[in-house]
């Protein structure tokens, strides 16, 4: 099967193919490669759910509208009296999307021309897109009808989109495919967090430009995650479909996340993702492998509930098993480290203070009953011819013979006393010994 004709995991070729065979149908050729077309038959013969797209598309009524819009020539493409369209960008089931000059601003953009009928859609489209502001999701500008046309302007990507880089790897994975599923999450998790299902992400709707940024458009067949659906609606691509999607339910936030999971896998892997493949992802590296399996899951029940899921899945794959037990070790290691530090900083009060200097002669009282201790002062002493003279509080004068003790009151000598032992020092005379 050539590389231009997408696959999803079911084989299902891609909306764009499916809108051109049944063009080709309607108008009797023209529109596909016959080994294309031939390749597209013998699928329709054996998928039922391709077969209902393709009735929903209505193939002879959109071969009549397959021409552009708004025909050839240049001066007659001037839309709203303010965009002069320049050349056709792609077509959809639904509209075409042109490159365009804002003449009012002097700006290009991308100006979607919706197919007779669809104003209904237009609205939807500008109240749901608005509501998702986020780097990797296309911004839109404005929107209105003008002479029948209705049209709805947005930014322009200039880039290629996933389809096109998929076709030119021929099965490769894609080298930058790490920074570009990361970035789609980054978008789809921003319309989640808006209430919003794209219900339609597939590789022609999102385009990354040189410098590397990925922008999800195309926001036609979005609603919001509150709003009823019909069961009976097949709304989507059968290439990305999910699988309950493709039994006819409501589309979910979950059903995004399988969207997601199709494109991942052919970016990481250069293959389409196939449900029938006995080991589809063997040979994966561990962290994409662990979310693939979760986004890829057949039952919405076992399958990541939304981007922010898988995001946060994807962060825990990521990292090492020993991560956790390296933080949790030098946690221990800076506790132990500030209970060291905090008790050698503490003061030991069980500690003596320290002891008295004994350089200075200290002041000696009477040792006599009834004579009291007095402390020398902590004063620098006077010196008298170079010696130092002690002095005390009391300013008494030490006299030889003496000594103190903390029992007695200060009185005079008793007369002929005798001289006792020599003067006690430092911490002796303070304590009486």
């Amino acid at each position: 099967m050539p590389p231009s004709l997408a696959t999803s995991s079911l084989g299902c070729p891609d909306e764009e193919s499916l809108y051109r065979y049944a063009s080709a149908s309607a108008s009797g050729g023209g529109k596909l490669s016959e080994p294309r077309s031939g390749e597209i038959a013998a699928h329709l013969a054996a998928c039922s759910m391709c077969r209902a797209a393709l009735t929903s598309l209505d193939g002879s009524k959109h071969a009549r509208d397959q021409e552009d819009t708004l025909g050839d020539g240049e001066e007659r493409t001037i839309v709203d009296g303010r965009y002069r369209v320049r050349e056709v960008l792609g077509r959809g089931a639904s509209a075409t999307v042109y490159r365009a000059e804002d003449t009012r601003l002097g700006e290009e953009v991308a100006l979607k021309i919706f197919r007779a009928g669809l104003g209904e859609k237009v609205a939807q489209e500008v109240l749901i897109a608005r509501r998702v502001s986020h780097p990797n999701v296309c911004r839109v500008y404005d929107a209105g009808t003008s002479e029948g046309v209705t049209y709805l302007s947005m930014e322009l990507v200039r880039g290629d989109t996933l389809s096109v880089r998929m076709a030119a790897r021929a099965g490769e994975p894609d080298p930058e495919a790490d920074a570009i599923v990361r970035a789609i999450l980054a978008g789809l998790g921003a319309a989640h967090d808006a209430g919003v299902i794209h219900r339609d992400l597939k590789p022609q709707n999102i385009l990354v430009e040189p410098s590397g940024r990925v922008v999800i458009t195309d926001f036609g067949l979005a609603r919001l995650a509150d709003e009823e659906e019909s069961r009976a609606r097949i709304i989507g691509t059968p290439a990305t479909w999910s699988p309950e999607q493709a039994r006819g339910e409501p589309a979910t936030t979950a059903s995004d996340v399988y969207s997601f999971g199709v494109v991942a896998y052919r970016l990481l892997t250069g293959r389409a993702f196939r449900v029938s493949d006995a080991a589809p992802f063997e040979g994966i590296a561990k962290p994409w492998r662990a979310m693939l399996e979760r986004a890829l899951a057949l039952s919405p029940r076992d399958r990541a509930a939304n981007a922010a899921e898988v995001r946060a899945l994807l962060s825990r794959s990521a990292s090492p098993p020993w991560r956790g037990v390296v933080a949790v070790l030098l946690a221990g290691v800076v506790i132990a480290l500030g209970a060291y530090f905090s008790l050698r900083a503490t003061p030991n009060l069980t500690k003596e203070p320290p002891l008295a200097s004994t350089q200075s002669a200290p002041a000696v009282a009477p040792t006599e009953p009834g004579y009291a201790v007095v402390v020398a002062s902590p004063s620098p002493s006077p010196s008298h011819a170079g010696v130092p003279v002690a002095t005390t509080s009391a300013s008494l004068e030490a006299k030889p013979g003496v000594h103190a003790h903390p029992s007695h009151s200060a009185k005079a000598p008793p007369v002929g006393s005798h001289a006792g032992p020599p003067t006690p020092q430092g911490p002796d005379l303070l304590f009486g010994k």
